[in-house]
């Protein structure tokens, strides 16, 4: 099994508590988002339409899309507006609300590490919280 590589993309002290980050990783724009001292890092573009995330607003802990206020939260990527207020009985409306691709954070010192996405024919994250060390010590 090939070993996960991380990379460094930013240092602690670039990102205040409650402050967004737009880091490259492999020629793709990634937002990093310190939450009181957790990281997090998803794509920077909404899985909606494509809206510039590092542009939204951050809400607890939740981004909200510039363009058309769709709601993820940080931690997991997963969709929380609109998928939570629609119908059951419209289920393709829950096509247009996909989750943000989450990336695995380590810190090292003070470096933010961000682990390499799968390269071609590779299989894609698995979806799990992005964080595994996230938390500065």
């Amino acid at each position: 099994m090939k070993r996960k590589r991380f990379v460094k993309v930013a240092e602690i002290g670039q990102i205040p508590p409650g402050q967004i980050k737009t880091v490259n990783l492999q020629d793709q724009n990634v937002v990093l988002i310190n939450l009181g001292g957790s990281y997090f890092a998803f794509d920077a573009r909404c899985p909606h339409q494509g809206g510039p995330l590092a542009e939204g607003t951050l809400c607890e802990e939740a981004i909200q899309c510039p363009w058309h206020h769709h709601r993820y939260d940080v931690r997991t990527g997963q969709n929380v507006y609109p998928k939570n207020v629609y119908p059951a009985d419209m289920p393709w409306l829950l096509e247009q609300v996909g989750s943000l691709q989450v990336y695995r954070i380590k810190i090292k010192g003070a470096d933010i590490l961000l682990e390499e996405p799968p390269g071609p024919g590779c299989p894609s994250p698995d979806g799990e919280a992005a964080q595994d060390a996230g938390k500065t010590e």
